[in-house]
């Protein structure tokens, strides 16, 4: 088992926790979140960190996917 793995024992998986994370979201943050991802990986993760100060680099990139996939970007991260 993956160290990440072994982290989300009897938790949601990244992917459902990312889901959940951004419908929490208000409508202003979610926007500036999809418009710098619409500009890349780095600024993407950028906005992520000054929008959720407490999130993790396994976090956001579990929502940098998410918000790839919703966005029908090709998913290169």
């Amino acid at each position: 088992m993956a160290v990440a793995d072994a982290e989300r024992v009897g938790k949601l998986c990244g992917r459902c926790e990312a889901a959940r994370t951004w419908e929490s979201l208000p409508p202003g943050i979610q926007e500036t979140i999809d418009t710098a991802v619409r500009r890349g990986n780095m600024p993407g993760l950028f906005a992520m960190r000054e929008a959720l100060p407490s999130f993790g680099i396994p976090q956001a990139m579990d929502l940098l996917m998410f918000r790839h996939a919703a966005l029908g970007l090709d998913g290169s991260v």
